[in-house]
């Protein structure tokens, strides 16, 4: 009877439009709606389960909420049910979902033929989630669930094993820099004009993608040193405008360390937390560099073997990129180096403590910058991000869907300088003319421009405008 009580209790506190008979946002959650809520609003009409997936406090949560708002516009406020939950209270009641699930259906008027809309956030602690959702799926098409937690990880590992076809995932990436400036009520006209923009690097619009560039640089001249904010503390919603000290203890705290130090561990099993973190701070320190396993198990003081799995482990959590070297073959592809990116620049400059003042800044601006690069190529083009590296060759990213393929490829360098130099781009060059490519990219941190060398287009645009 008492787990009865608690969990009507918790339904009514969690749902007040059930009383107030309207779903309500906050005012600040109508400042920005994310590509992701039309996507999601756009699919509202299909019987799969839809999944947000993405790292910790990336603002999963908030557009749950949004789309509720919409739903609940032309839905009878007793058909919606919202449900986030927590470690302490799926302990005390092991069979909460199952019971709200039914809870609510019984709820819902006899007379009441629409659909039943359930939003549950933190759904990993939840054990067997994946089957009672599969049971309600299967026999009550009327029923739609809008699912997230807190690390995707939980989500892809055990959708894959019984809800495959039942489920689909919409990406949540970290704030983009002009929904950076929109949330932080900096410059909402560079935001809008951002946000408008498009910068298509497979079908570069040269004309009116330089052109929009230049307009914002002359409108906003000081529009490269809001990105360098970006890049230090700028990705999570939360903390856009929080002072620089507490939005690196925040980022620190409530992003990767409680994924590396709780999610992860309790879903493979790792023994040693500790291990994993301090492999981790390496990782950050020198992100954007080649992963040389002997030297990490040597610095880390971890096994070898070990140091791979928790490789595989962070990949999979979404928290490192590793890019492949792009060579002639998949299977000598899989043999070299490869190279390793923490999803967020933020990451690395909380760990570092940076600031633009930091005696480190200029040294680390640069890693900073390409960081959120190659987390802005991934997020578009996949698995088909690489960087270049033989012989006396490197170059930063090459994106082609298959192995050693340049025809056709987009090649890109990070060069965070207003002051480049030719000979900086030596490498691009030589690969961009071995390959014949016709243009190449060059990301700035605040010049635009093209140049011609021969009949290779060398574009010049601003990190920030990507």
């Amino acid at each position: 009877m008492m787990q009865s009580i608690e969990i009507r209790r918790f339904l009514y506190e969690s749902n007040p439009h059930w009383q107030s008979g309207r779903v309500e946002l906050p005012k600040e959650w109508r400042i920005l709606f994310r590509p992701q809520f039309y996507t999601i609003k756009a699919n509202l009409e299909k019987q799969q389960i839809l999944g947000l997936l993405g790292m910790r406090r990336v603002g999963k949560s908030v557009i749950m909420r949004q789309i509720m708002e919409f739903v609940g516009q032309n839905t009878p406020p007793k058909n919606i049910c919202q449900a986030s939950f927590d470690e302490e209270l799926v302990n005390r009641n092991p069979d909460i979902l199952d019971h709200i699930i039914s809870s609510v259906i019984a709820g819902v008027p006899k007379d009441n033929s629409g659909r039943i809309f359930f939003f549950i956030d933190e759904i990993q602690f939840v054990k067997n989630w994946q089957h009672i959702l599969k049971r309600y799926y299967d026999r009550q098409p009327e029923i739609k669930f809008i699912i997230s937690g807190s690390s995707s990880l939980f989500i892809q590992k055990k959708t894959t094993e019984s809800l495959s076809g039942r489920v689909i995932e919409f990406a949540v990436q970290p704030l983009s820099f002009w929904e950076y400036l929109l949330l932080s009520n900096q410059d909402s006209a560079s935001a809008q004009s951002l946000s408008v923009i498009n910068v298509d690097l497979e079908n570069f619009d040269e004309s009116r993608v330089m052109s929009a560039l230049e307009d914002i640089i002359i409108a906003a001249p000081n529009i490269s040193d809001k990105f360098d904010e970006y890049l230090l503390r700028g990705q999570f919603p939360e903390v856009v405008s929080w002072p620089e000290e507490e939005a690196r203890n925040y980022i620190r705290n409530s992003t990767y360390k409680k994924t590396l130090l709780y999610d992860i561990p309790r879903l493979f099993q790792i023994r040693r937390p500790d291990e994993l973190a301090f492999l981790y701070n390496i990782l950050m320190r020198e992100s954007a560099n080649l992963l040389e396993i002997n030297n990490l198990a040597s610095s880390a003081g971890i096994n070898r073997n070990t140091i791979g799995s928790y490789l595989g482990y962070l990949k999979e959590a979404l928290l490192h990129l590793q890019l492949p070297n792009s060579t002639s073959s998949a299977r000598e592809e899989r043999r070299l180096l490869r190279k390793g990116y923490v999803p967020s620049p933020n990451f690395s400059a909380a760990f570092l403590k940076l600031s633009q003042g930091h005696p480190l800044w200029q040294q680390e601006a640069g890693h900073l910058a390409e960081t959120f690069i190659a987390g802005v190529l991934s997020s578009r083009f996949g698995d088909s991000v690489r960087f270049y590296r033989k012989d006396d060759v490197e170059v930063d990213f090459i994106v082609s869907s298959v192995p050693g393929r340049f025809e056709g490829a987009i090649m890109a360098e990070v060069k965070y300088s207003d002051s480049i130099q030719r000979r900086e781009l030596k490498n691009l060059l030589r690969l961009a003319e071995k390959t014949r490519a016709r243009s190449v990219f060059c990301f700035t941190r605040n010049t635009v421009k093209v140049e011609k060398e021969g009949k290779l287009e060398v574009i010049h645009i601003p990190a920030w405008a990507f």
